[in-house]
């Protein structure tokens, strides 16, 4: 694929990539305050939409950062590397190749994996540490940093604070347990189709666990 032209990555980066960080950090957040010490059975079928639309936005936009920073571009696919050197990077933690997977082929695509037992998102709050640790990172690069006009600037370091060691958490913690709040995940069947939830899901990890 050919190049791209400064005007065409000065856009990318503005327009899109600042969009794709603000919108992962944004609904990420925002299901997370709509359902902390939510239990699920209080809550509408109306609600229960709202609330997958919001995490389904979340992984994503996850997974297209995801993609951005570890994974070798296809087709016209823009990566870090259309922007600078050492990319893609190696995965960190092969729980991030498989949550990008579990986005791939329970989110993206109808497939057969929806008929295997639940993928284990409880670390969601770890992937989204981990994700703007990267970001925070690329942002500062000496060639990536003078392309970004006051508009991409202002998006990206908005959010950029949630890695910074004196600043909360994005999401408050601990998240227990997954139940019917976004039940198309977290629900599993057994072999005969009958359903099976489960009561309780690990912790999520810690910037400092990954």
């Amino acid at each position: 694929m050919e190049s791209l032209t400064e005007p065409e990555r000065r856009i990318l980066l503005n327009e899109h990539f600042s969009y794709e960080v603000e919108s992962m950090c944004v609904t990420g957040e925002a299901f997370w305050k709509k359902n902390f010490n939510t239990p699920s059975y209080n809550l509408t079928i109306e609600n229960r939409a709202i609330n997958r639309a919001l995490w389904e936005s979340f992984i994503l936009h996850a997974r297209v950062l995801i993609c951005f920073f570890y994974e070798e571009p296809r087709l016209d696919d823009v990566s870090a590397g259309s922007f600078a050197t050492g990319y893609p990077k190696p995965y960190p933690a092969e729980w991030i190749r498989t949550s990008k997977d579990a986005a791939n082929r329970r989110l993206a695509h109808l497939t057969r994996e929806r008929l295997k037992p639940a993928h284990d998102w409880s670390n969601f709050t770890a992937l989204g540490w981990r994700l703007m640790k990267e970001v925070t990172e690329f942002c500062i690069l000496p060639a990536v940093k003078p392309l970004f006009n006051d508009v991409g600037t202002a998006r990206i370091s908005k959010f950029a604070r949630f890695w910074e060691d004196d600043s909360p958490a994005p999401y408050p913690e601990p998240l227990t347990s997954f139940d019917s709040r976004v039940s198309w995940f977290s629900i599993s069947y057994d072999k005969d189709g009958n359903m099976v939830t489960e009561e309780s899901r690990e912790s999520p990890r810690k910037p400092e666990d990954i």
